[in-house]
Parts: C-alpha cells; structure tokens; sequence
C-alpha cells in the first residue's frame, strides 16, 4: 500500500534590492533582514549597481555567489 503525501511548495524567497543608503552598512542592512530571512531559511539580495561599477575587477573575479549563515 502506498502512502500518498501531497507536495507543499516552500514560500518563495524574499529579494532585497537595497539602495546605496541602506548597503552603505552592510552589516546593518543584514541585521535588518535577518527576521525575514530567518522565517524561510533563505534570501536573496541584489546588489546595488554601484559597486559593479566601482569594483568592476574585483566582483568579475567572485565565481560563487555570497552566501551568508544566519
């Protein structure tokens, strides 16, 4: 006999699109999400077109993305 179990899809991970204000502090912008983030175990958050454009060498070289444990 099998068991049929009804497949429940996960909440959609919340995207962050901070401005330049707000990822200024990047610690603080990250405890500032963390209840968020910590309610569906995973986030997401874009980073302000800025620092690409400061930092065109350095984030070209980032081959995996930024994970953080919160």
């Amino acid at each position: 006999m099998a068991a049929y179990i009804e497949f429940v899809p996960p909440p959609e991970c919340p995207v962050f699109e901070p401005s330049w204000e707000e990822f200024s502090d990047p610690l603080s912008f990250i405890g500032r999400i963390r209840p968020i983030a910590e309610k569906t175990g995973i986030c997401k958050s874009n980073l302000p077109r800025w620092i690409f454009l400061h930092f065109p060498k350095t984030y070209r070289q980032i081959e995996v993305p930024l994970i953080l444990t919160l």
